[in-house]
């Protein structure tokens, strides 16, 4: 197995293995230490790194449980989020299913 083939398997192994746990945080808004608050925070990074983001397509790539997608999508984003974990987009198709403008990959 080549170095890139491996560093891939195990970074999926990785979160594939912890997928549950950052779906439980996302689930009960537990997103970090400060929870909403965070939420709230990355909005906020969100609207100041890209401005206003309504009507645009956005790639996320490596979305995981979608945290990033779900705040794009509620400013007016289409997103597309790919992930390379099956277990990660498991959890963030069950947390996208109110947001029209997610698709996941």
């Amino acid at each position: 197995m080549d170095k890139h083939s491996k560093i891939k398997k195990e970074t999926e192994e990785y979160y594939t293995k912890d997928a549950g746990a950052y779906y439980e945080d996302v689930r009960f808004k537990k997103v970090g230490p400060r929870g909403v608050f965070t939420d709230q925070l990355r909005k906020e990074n969100l609207q100041s790194l890209l401005g206003d983001v309504a009507g645009k397509s956005i790639l996320e790539a490596g979305c995981g449980t979608a945290i990033f997608s779900r705040l794009l999508s509620e400013a007016g984003a289409n997103v597309f989020a790919i992930d390379q974990s099956q277990s990660m987009l498991n959890y963030a198709k069950d947390v996208t299913k109110d947001h029209e403008s997610i698709d996941l990959a």
